[in-house]
């Protein structure tokens, strides 16, 4: 199991932290502790917290080889890879695609297998109800790549390394975090605006237009014999 969180972390975590805040504030007029409200609510994001450092990062340009980074973004991409084609899978059709599902899957395999990933404690102040530790990478080690690494690490750890996926709006193709596993747009603006384009909605409002001139065709041609 990865264990720890970094002491370093993208902005996003302050804006998560702001927001638990606020709930855990609400939470405390009911009696909940303040700071056991805030470490719950934090816990609950810091999955999105992982992913943000990931994105941050993959939205670099592609690092030279040798760079542990560069291993990141091959297995995002590949991630995305398998994701599309199980999100694009028609209960109508076939699936053709199982040979290229499995050279996928065993490069990200190997990805995986050969990431190295080292944190070490550091503890401050004991005491006899106990201690604080934080886990960071060791000394000499990149702390910046490390987290990434981590933060990675713990999203497959925990089955959600497939949230990091692009916006299937043909407007837009970021990269979000899918906070539901349903989700495929960055946001619901994308969303509804890629079912405005869609042929179904585009089928679908021709056939009410049509279904509305013959209503009114029809309630013309009454009134007229009246």
């Amino acid at each position: 199991m990865v264990q720890g969180r970094s002491i370093q972390q993208s902005s996003v975590t302050d804006k998560i932290r702001q927001a638990a805040e606020k709930k855990a504030e609400k939470r405390a007029e009911n009696g909940v502790d303040l700071k056991v409200a805030i470490r719950r609510v934090m816990q609950a994001n810091a999955p999105a917290v992982d992913a943000q450092l990931v994105l941050d990062e993959v939205a670099k340009p592609l690092p030279p080889e040798g760079d542990p980074m560069r291993r990141v973004h091959r297995i995002v991409e590949l991630i995305q890879q398998l994701d599309r084609m199980v999100a694009d899978l028609s209960p109508e059709l076939p699936f053709t695609g199982e040979e290229k599902k499995k050279e996928i899957t065993a490069e990200l395999r190997n990805l995986i297998a050969d990431t190295k990933f080292v944190i070490a404690p550091s503890t401050g102040a004991a005491t006899y109800t106990g201690w604080p530790v934080t886990w960071a990478p060791p000394e000499g080690m990149d702390s910046e790549k490390a987290n990434v690494i981590g933060a990675l690490l713990r999203l497959g750890e925990q089955g959600l390394a497939n949230r990091l996926r692009t916006c299937r709006s043909p407007e837009c193709g970021q990269m979000f975090y899918a906070r539901k596993k349903s989700q495929r747009f960055c946001g619901l603006l994308h969303q509804q605006m890629a079912l405005l384009q869609s042929p179904e909605f585009r089928a679908n409002r021709a056939a009410a237009a049509k279904d509305r001139r013959a209503a009114a065709k029809k309630a013309q041609r009454r009134k007229g014999g009246r």
